[in-house]
């Protein structure tokens, strides 16, 4: 009924095992169903990683074209004696990041939006607080 070996004892079954290429992982002492959800589980996850890593990939190659282009614009203004200042915002898979380029007292400062420079804005919460005022204010008049 089962394999034997060259020598007539009875063959092992081979371990089953991942290498994640810092441990390996044996999957042997559970059933064929576990295992098998197991390895996919783990062929789906490192399917996610390399996919993340491509994006990110991409993602750095096009900033680094997109401040290639934005320095080369600065440096034709600056020799047609014009003035100019870019400035660009974006968020992708490498975080988020915000240059400002020139050849302007604004872009010499380097000047970031106050989301990039970690603030954020007051605006709403003092426009909130003076409309409750005004409501407070509005009952207490017409209660008198």
């Amino acid at each position: 009924m089962g394999e034997e070996s060259d020598k007539g004892e009875p063959a092992k079954v081979p371990a089953r095992i991942i290498d994640t290429g810092k441990t390996m992982i044996d999957l042997s002492s559970l059933s064929n169903e576990q295992a098998a959800e197991i390895q996919r589980q783990y062929a789906s996850a490192r399917s996610d990683r390399e996919r993340k890593a491509a994006e990110a990939k991409i993602d750095v190659g096009s900033l680094g074209s997109a401040l290639g282009t934005f320095n080369d614009e600065a440096a034709k203004a600056t020799q047609s004696n014009v003035s100019i200042t870019v400035s660009h915002r974006q968020k992708t898979s490498i975080g988020e990041t915000e240059v400002v380029i020139g050849n302007t007292d604004r872009a010499a400062a380097g000047k970031l939006s106050m989301t990039a420079a970690g603030l954020t804005s007051k605006l709403p919460l003092l426009v909130g607080i003076i409309a409750i005022a005004l409501v407070v204010i509005a009952l207490i008049v017409t209660r008198h």
